[in-house]
């Protein structure tokens, strides 16, 4: 499968706005367990930034989720919001 960048971006930030919200995380309480900034978790889930692999990484360990975890859900709703994109 070929990967639209943009859409890949788009869907990992879905990923981490609704983990963070089913955890009852505030941006500032995750970017403390992350050891990242409120304002670099903002900006991620504003889309102003994409993460890298360590971002990433440390926001899957601050939710619970493994990377296995993590990516089987971005892979998961990329295929759907892919499909509504078709025409």
């Amino acid at each position: 499968m070929e990967y639209n960048e943009n859409l890949l971006n788009d869907v990992i930030r879905q990923v981490f706005i609704s983990r963070r919200h089913e955890r009852g995380l505030t941006q500032t309480s995750l970017s403390l367990i992350s050891n990242t900034t409120r304002q670099f978790i903002s900006q991620v889930e504003s889309g102003k930034r994409n993460p890298s692999l360590s971002s990433i990484t440390s926001f899957a360990t601050a939710v619970n989720m493994s990377l296995t975890e993590l990516f089987q859900e971005v892979d998961r709703l990329y295929v759907i919001w892919a499909e509504k994109q078709r025409p």
